[in-house]
């Protein structure tokens, strides 16, 4: 299977070693590609990758209201997974700025993971509609958070992101994963209160759109 995804995170300043709990600034998790950069551009980057060590993360106790079932999405959803991920971002002021970029990423995450074999994407059902998703990739050494937990803005504050999270980890273990990665925006909410919750530990990164990538490859 052929990873687009191919994350180079750069630590903030080269006179400190190792990495760091994160503790930033509300949005849902976007997940997208990085490139090799330099510590100064890093610093400027609003984007942060964050790394969890799969055996290590904390055990979870459901709490609040969420009380939801999660499953895996079928191949027939790819449509319904990518509007509820493109409306859970539209109705979050923190991705104004990166909202086309954002959308650009996950249609092409969609046509690509949900191609071929059974996706491996997590959906939270309530009735006939899906109001969550997390979409992943087991591909070692791609980033594996792809979409992250993107709930809809109705549902949101029940507990739901947290538990659909934790239940990719579950899942990306089950693949023989040992550690996982992801990217999403510095001051976001998630960073703040549902990554490092999990253990994460960041680094200051940079997200390269498809068109750049693209543009790229033809350099």
């Amino acid at each position: 299977m052929e990873s687009a995804i191919n994350p180079t995170s750069t630590p903030a300043d080269p006179t400190v070693s190792g990495r760091q709990q994160f503790h930033p600034e509300p949005s849902d998790l976007l997940s997208g590609d990085s490139r090799k950069i330099q510590p100064a551009l890093a610093l400027k980057s609003p984007w942060v990758g964050f790394t969890w060590n799969l055996a290590s993360v904390p055990a979870f106790s459901e709490s609040g209201e969420s009380g939801c079932v999660i499953r895996r999405a079928t191949t027939e959803e790819a449509a319904q997974v990518l509007q509820v991920m493109k409306l859970s971002l539209s109705m979050d002021s923190d991705w104004n700025g990166s909202l086309a970029m954002a959308e650009e990423h996950l249609k092409s995450s969609v046509e690509r993971l949900f191609a071929g074999n059974e996706p491996l994407c997590l959906v939270v059902p309530k009735g006939n509609r899906i109001i969550a998703a997390s979409l992943l990739d087991p591909e070692p050494g791609a980033l594996n958070i792809v979409s992250g937990p993107l709930v809809l803005m109705e549902y949101r504050n029940r507990g739901i992101g947290s538990l659909l999270l934790h239940s990719s980890f579950t899942a990306l273990r089950g693949y023989g994963l040992e550690t996982a990665r992801g990217i999403t925006r510095r001051n976001s909410g998630v960073a703040r209160h549902v990554y490092s919750k999990f253990g994460g530990v960041w680094e200051p990164a940079v997200f390269e759109s498809p068109e750049e990538r693209l543009k790229e490859s033809k350099s």
